[in-house]
């Protein structure tokens, strides 16, 4: 299983691309 620290860092990525990608 995928360690909580592991989730948060890929969805704070996520979040990051999302943002980067609606501000285009």
């Amino acid at each position: 299983l995928l360690s909580l620290d592991a989730l948060i860092w890929n969805l704070d990525i996520l979040i990051h691309f999302l943002n980067s990608f609606e501000l285009q």
